[in-house]
């Protein structure tokens, strides 16, 4: 499965990602952010099947994100 990871503090991203590659093999992370934004941007162009992401971030809560990209979509 193409996973996306998203947390506004990197060191989250960083355990959460060392603990899909010891636990779950069978997940492929494809991209990590720390930026919502960039999350945003990347998700308009690649899909992915799975997120793991924050739900409180400065700015734009995981939430909105969600929201937002399903909105953008076709």
């Amino acid at each position: 499965m193409k996973t996306l990871l998203l947390d506004d503090e990197q060191y989250c991203t960083d355990v959460l990602n060392l603990l899909i590659q010891k636990h779950c093999p069978s997940l492929q992370v494809v991209a990590i952010f720390n930026d919502p934004l960039l999350a945003i941007e990347y998700l308009k162009i690649y899909p992915v099947d799975l997120l793991f992401l924050d739900i409180e971030m400065p700015g734009l809560s995981g939430i909105v994100l969600v929201k937002r990209v399903r909105l953008e979509k076709p």
